[in-house]
């Protein structure tokens, strides 16, 4: 049977249709066995299906319903969830992104992962209180060239004093472990961080790009063809700036700033 690593690899292809979930499983599949490693006999296998069984699936009546019993084991057999292999979207779409991307992840960052969404869960119950408000903040690494990298070394902020209009917002904090960023920002510093809107035209905010964090400022400009293209700064140097197209990821805009220790 095909490695574990193709299997990841080709569950990333998987099609969904809650209105024809039948033909995405037969399409589903028939994308794992157009891969030249993989035969209906080892599918059969390694599924614990009959050999026939599975033949007149793919080339009897084409789009027959089968028992459910039948589509768990091929979902077990190529390590997805049996709403990927049917593609019948009992889980959104989001949740679906949320599950392949774990899936391709090592098993120390899964582990970080379910850690994390324990942290969030014990968080909600924390701030039952109708102005309670506690959230993780990250202290990242420093690497030789003074970028700042992601870490899940994570401590918990009240900020439960934080104005009504504002406290909603955020999210997350990032802690500032360096001076680069002053007089801006002082070692002293953690970023609240906010995501429930697109961050401002030259507002702060705190992208991912290249495994690097980098605080920068936005800013909409007009291009050498004429076309409005999107920018995002460094404040460290001012230089270095990415276009939103090749940002990996917009953590958020800094909503407030909190000064001294957690």
């Amino acid at each position: 049977m095909i490695g574990e690593e193709k299997l990841r690899e080709l569950s990333q292809n998987l099609i969904s249709d809650k209105e024809d979930y039948m033909t995405c499983f037969y399409k589903n599949l028939n994308m794992y066995l157009a891969n030249p490693d993989i035969t209906i006999r080892e599918v059969s296998e390694a599924a614990d299906i009959p050999f026939a069984t599975l033949n007149s699936f793919l080339y009897g009546k084409p789009h027959s319903d089968c028992k459910l019993s039948t589509a768990v084991k091929l979902a077990r057999a190529f390590g997805v969830t049996i709403d990927e292999m049917v593609g019948c979207e009992t889980l959104t779409e989001q949740e679906r992104h949320a599950i392949s991307t774990v899936r391709n992840l090592p098993e120390r960052s899964k582990y970080l992962i379910g850690w994390y969404i324990e942290r969030q869960a014990d968080i909600a119950r924390d701030n039952q209180g109708e102005n309670k408000k506690v959230i993780s903040v990250m202290r990242p690494q420093i690497d030789e060239e003074g970028n700042l990298r992601p870490t899940d070394d994570m401590t918990l902020l009240d900020i439960s004093e934080y104005r009504n209009n504002v406290r909603p917002k955020i999210f997350l904090g990032i802690r500032m472990v360096c001076d680069y960023y002053m007089p801006r920002y002082t070692p002293f510093d953690t970023l609240l961080i906010a995501n429930d809107r697109k961050p401002r035209q030259n507002e702060n905010s705190v992208i991912i790009y290249g495994k690097i964090i980098f605080i920068v400022q936005r800013r909409e400009e007009i291009d050498e063809n004429g076309e409005k293209v999107v920018n995002y700064y460094s404040i460290r140097d001012g230089k270095f700036h990415v276009t939103e197209n090749d940002v990996d990821d917009v953590i958020g805009y800094i909503a407030a700033i909190h000064q001294g220790n957690e």
